[in-house]
């Protein structure tokens, strides 16, 4: 018995954004079932076997076909994957939405943060570029890609009321982002507007570290407790003492941000302890106390150390198979897969520097190793930090020297007299 009747719209089964209408039905001849059926130009009226059609279904779509394993025509397949490149619902972590949304020329180590950002389950983290690399730049190329990808209502900018303006300009010149900024009580505007209606309250704002922290906004701060799609904090490390104001007010930030990234060119610096203090503040579940934070940075330090050998210029290969190997007497490293992937690429790059291979091949290599070790770095997902000289074969050094002055009598008391205020 025939299944489709004359007038029944079908479908193509190998083609299904091709449909027409059956014209007529053919008797059964060998067992075999045949229709008439007309498709659009330039097809026309042809025969068809009945297993080669399908009722024609208004609602079906390229999804659902790929689920049930009804695969569409390469065309529509096609389709959907643009659409899916295209769907802020469901972004994609290695596409760049907005990498044309910039006045910027960029440099290829300025992406290195948003790719870890992108990668982040919570989109976090904690930027500690070396000075004068563009962590703004960095942060404003965050900014835009996540405006890209999300429906962003409330963004905010926290630095030291110096840095305000230079934000702000920064923002409009190279992003075309428009930021306001925000006195204390235009930061209480918005946080009395949000406890009146959170979701009518729009802002694209920065506000200081010294607003945040003042009396007259961290109380309000903690009882409106804010969500903001995204939190920028610049020079960072003026939060690394708990219980301070401005850790205060930066750790109830990043209670209900959706996004956080904090930027500082000093953690190393500041020691282990600080650096704990400021990765708590973006991720507390993961850093929930000290202990515990410094027995992975302990970890950690071999790894890290590989990865500046392989960063230098030439790479230092035998300082960096040193360092592999006592990072693999721990457990933890030892038994993650790119462990044996790291050593592999080690030997890889190691035999392209010994036959002379080209210098596309070997920087291949480098970057080979580099993939391997970062995703062995107990703390690569939430921390990044990119030095001059890994970026720049020549650049210029810093070498700090005193240089003896000779004080006049009144220079010297109005050098003591400004020393002892300052105290």
């Amino acid at each position: 018995m025939a299944l489709f009747n004359v007038g029944d719209d079908v479908q193509d089964r190998n083609d299904p954004t091709r449909y027409g209408s059956v014209k007529s039905v053919f008797p059964v001849e060998g067992g075999a079932q045949y229709y008439k059926v007309l498709w659009p130009y330039p097809y026309g009226l042809t025969s068809v076997l009945e297993e080669s059609i399908q009722l024609f279904n208004p609602e079906r779509e390229a999804n659902s076909d790929f689920y049930n394993s009804n695969f569409s025509g390469y065309e529509e397949f096609l389709r959907l994957i643009t659409l899916n490149r295209l769907s802020k619902g469901r972004p994609i972590k290695n596409t760049l939405y907005a990498f044309n949304a910039s006045r910027t020329r960029f440099y290829p180590y300025q992406f290195k943060p948003l790719i870890k950002f992108l990668d982040s389950e919570k989109h976090r983290i904690l930027i500690c570029d070396e000075v004068g690399l563009g962590k703004t730049i960095e942060a404003g190329l965050i900014l835009i890609e996540f405006k890209a990808r999300f429906a962003s209502k409330r963004i905010l900018i926290v630095c030291p009321s110096a840095l305000k303006e230079k934000w702000r300009d920064e923002l409009k010149k190279r992003f075309d982002e428009d930021f306001k900024i925000l006195d204390s009580q235009d930061f209480r505007e918005v946080l009395t507007s949000y406890s009146e209606a959170p979701e009518k309250t729009l802002i694209n704002g920065i506000v200081s570290l010294e607003t945040i922290r003042s009396g007259s906004v961290l109380p309000w701060l903690k009882e409106v407790s804010p969500d903001f799609d995204l939190v920028i904090v610049d020079e960072a490390h003026h939060l690394r003492n708990p219980g301070r104001k401005q850790w205060q007010a930066a750790t109830q930030l990043s209670e209900n941000a959706t996004a956080m990234v904090m930027l500082t060119a000093t953690p190393v610096q500041l020691g282990r302890e600080n650096l704990f203090t400021l990765l708590r503040i973006l991720d507390e579940k993961e850093f929930p106390e000290r202990h515990g934070a410094e027995e992975r940075f302990s970890i950690n330090e071999n790894v890290v150390m590989a990865q500046n050998a392989v960063s230098h210029i030439p790479p230092n290969l035998e300082a960096a198979c040193s360092y592999l190997e006592s990072a693999g007497k721990y457990e933890i490293i030892r038994s993650n897969p790119y462990f044996y992937r790291a050593g592999q690429a080690l030997k890889d790059l190691f035999m392209a520097m010994e036959n002379k291979d080209s210098k596309e091949e070997a920087i291949k290599r480098q970057i080979d190793v580099q993939k391997a070790l970062a995703s062995l770095n107990l703390i690569s997902h939430i921390y990044t930090r990119t030095r001059r000289r890994d970026v720049h074969e020549n650049f210029t050094r810093r070498q700090a020297f005193p240089i003896l002055v000779k004080f006049t009598p009144l220079e010297k008391e109005f050098y003591e007299a400004v020393t002892q205020y300052v105290r």
